[in-house]
């Protein structure tokens, strides 16, 4: 779902995006093609959230490529890796919702600031499941090719997460009883 409600960190990111997408003429694109771009991005969020990894093939491209600081480990060089971490994640995390409060396009770009909240069911990396639920902000752009995703750059505040998560700071470990 599309939310326009603006907050001041939304219209930063949104002077931001216009900005970085909209320096350069050589970005412009039609109004049709844009539309489509942002429709494109929007429908592929709900099949994310929906869990419908299959449908993903007509919305992303099969050489997709993720860059994310957030995740420097999961690295996602085709759509086939992107699956797989999906799968990872869905043992992670359920109820998943994305709401979306800024999309913005320009050319092949579209740029987003929203959030993203899940409950904990699952290991996530050294963590145990904590049944918590965690609502993260998230912001980035994706870079659109012969109308698919072709790749994305994303990042959100892992720490907030983790507070979130009631996994950090980390519990105090007892100290060994020394001799």
């Amino acid at each position: 779902m599309y939310h326009s409600s603006h907050s001041r960190l939304s219209a930063c990111l949104l002077a931001g995006a216009v900005m970085i997408l909209g320096t350069s003429s050589s970005l412009a694109g039609s109004e049709g093609d844009l539309e489509r771009n942002k429709t494109l991005v929007m429908e592929t969020i709900a099949i994310l959230d929906a869990g419908s990894l299959d449908d993903l093939d007509n919305f992303i491209a099969a050489n997709y490529v993720r860059h994310c600081q957030a995740t420097p480990d999961a690295v996602v060089s085709n759509l086939d890796d992107f699956k797989a971490l999906l799968r990872e994640w869905s043992g992670t995390y359920s109820e998943v919702v994305t709401k979306v409060d800024v999309l913005v396009a320009e050319g092949d770009l579209v740029a987003f600031y929203g959030s993203f909240s899940a409950t904990q069911t699952g290991p996530m990396g050294p963590f145990p499941a904590t049944g918590k639920q965690m609502v993260s902000e998230f912001a980035g752009y994706h870079r659109i090719a012969e109308g698919k995703i072709a790749e994305t750059w994303v990042t959100w505040d892992n720490l907030a997460a983790l507070v979130q998560l009631g996994l950090f700071p980390p519990p105090e470990q007892e100290e060994a009883p020394s001799d």
